[in-house]
């Protein structure tokens, strides 16, 4: 710059800090980077057996329930087929609710009296209802539980989730 023959070399001011599409930029990678730990921290089965039995207990309600409107022989079952949980309904023989759980990796077992029964690809869970609503049988495959003491539905993943089966025909998700 020239002013009265006199030339000044005025150092060229330079803007500090960053542009709009750096901002993005880097907002995008931490979003990326933020949804992929998070599905690495939080498994798709964390709540697979908290589903499970709270599904299982509403079913049970229902049989119950079926069963005090004179529907007949009314009976809850489980049965796994593939990875698979089949929760169902029958009453009279003629299936009323059929639900298919699709869920992760499980071990589902009952506990009746201290005896440990797993319910497997082979072998279902079976509870039949009086016309009271309650427990009048249960079995897990072959082996015959004793309703009178009541029973405990076990579904285990990354942890142990419960419900109690009483004798009277209520389903509570406590511990026995």
């Amino acid at each position: 710059m020239m002013i009265s023959g006199r030339q000044f070399n005025l150092p060229l001011i330079r803007a500090v800090g960053f542009t709009v599409v750096e901002i993005v930029v880097v907002l995008i990678l931490l979003g990326i980077l933020s949804a992929t730990a998070m599905s690495r921290m939080i498994s798709a089965t964390a709540f697979s057996g908290l589903t499970l039995t709270n599904t299982f207990r509403s079913h049970a309600q229902y049989a119950a329930q079926l069963a005090q409107t004179g529907a007949g022989v009314v009976t809850l079952g489980m049965s796994v087929s593939g990875g698979v949980r089949h929760l169902h309904i029958r009453a009279d023989g003629v299936i009323a609710r059929h639900t298919e759980l699709k869920l992760g990796n499980l071990t589902l077992a009952v506990d009746n009296a201290g005896t440990l029964q797993t319910v497997t690809n082979d072998v279902a869970l079976v509870v039949q209802y009086r016309n009271s609503g309650e427990v009048g049988g249960a079995a897990v495959g072959t082996a015959v539980l004793d309703v009178d003491q009541g029973f405990e539905f076990l579904a285990q993943g990354e942890r142990v989730h419960s419900i109690c089966f009483y004798p009277t025909g209520y389903v509570s998700a406590l511990a026995c």
